[in-house]
């Protein structure tokens, strides 16, 4: 419980911030540079922010599955969860 309530208040954090640079870059900016960020910029942070969640997710809770980032995973932390 204490995990996912790390983890909703990282996105949320992560939300509120991506909100306020594209408004800012919306308002104080040029177009093109508020276009790429939230035509790309934007999506590229969540999707490693995502990933970043994934690979702690398996290092903390260590349930693996038979694809082969889960076998580099359990590789790298072992098959063992951590309660």
């Amino acid at each position: 419980m204490r995990y996912c309530r790390a983890v909703t208040a990282v996105w949320c954090g992560f939300f509120a911030l991506n909100g306020a640079v594209a408004a800012a870059l919306a308002a104080l900016a040029p177009r093109a540079w508020w276009a790429a960020y939230a035509g790309g910029a934007s999506y590229l942070l969540a999707g490693a922010l995502f990933a970043a969640e994934y690979v702690v997710r398996k290092s903390r809770f260590g349930r693996y599955g038979h694809g082969l980032l889960d076998r580099l995973l359990a590789s790298l932390f072992g098959n063992a969860a951590t309660p």
